[in-house]
C-alpha cells in the first residue's frame, strides 16, 4: 500500500512588473521648501514650481523651461504681489549687509532713508 501525504502549500503567483516604482521624491507645485518670504536662498535653489506662468521672476531669479523659478544669486528672497500675480526677487547678500536692516521677520528695510524714498513714517 502506497500512502503519500500532501503538505500544505501555496501556489506561486505571477509577479507584477509595475509595482512599487517611484521615480524619486515627489515635486509638488507651489513654493518649495526653504523658499519663503525673507528666507536666505542659495544660488540655483528652487523657489517655486508652477504649471504655466502663475508667478513671475524678478531681479536675480531665473525660470527654466518647466516654469520652475530658481535663485541666480545668494541673498534674501522677497515675494511681492497677490496670488497668481506674485513676483519673486532675490536681494543680493552684499547689498543686504551694506544697506539694509530687518524691520520684522521676513521684511527688509533701509538702514537710513533717502529723499527719493518718500515718507519716513
Amino acid at each position: 500500500l502506497d500512502v503519500r501525504l500532501l503538505h500544505a502549500h501555496k501556489k506561486a503567483a505571477a509577479s507584477s512588473k509595475n509595482q512599487g516604482f517611484s521615480p524619486g521624491t515627489p515635486k509638488p507645485w507651489g513654493i518649495q521648501r526653504g523658499a519663503y518670504h525673507g528666507a536666505e536662498v542659495k544660488v540655483g535653489q528652487a523657489l517655486f514650481r508652477q504649471m504655466g506662468t502663475v508667478s513671475y521672476p524678478g531681479a536675480n531669479v531665473g525660470m527654466d523651461r518647466a516654469y520652475k523659478m530658481y535663485a541666480k544669486k545668494w541673498g534674501i528672497l522677497q515675494i511681492r504681489g497677490e496670488k497668481k500675480h506674485r513676483e519673486f526677487f532675490v536681494v543680493p547678500m552684499e547689498y543686504v549687509e551694506k544697506k539694509c536692516r530687518w524691520i520684522n521677520r521676513g521684511t527688509l528695510g533701509p538702514k537710513e532713508y533717502e529723499p527719493w524714498m518718500g515718507n519716513t513714517e
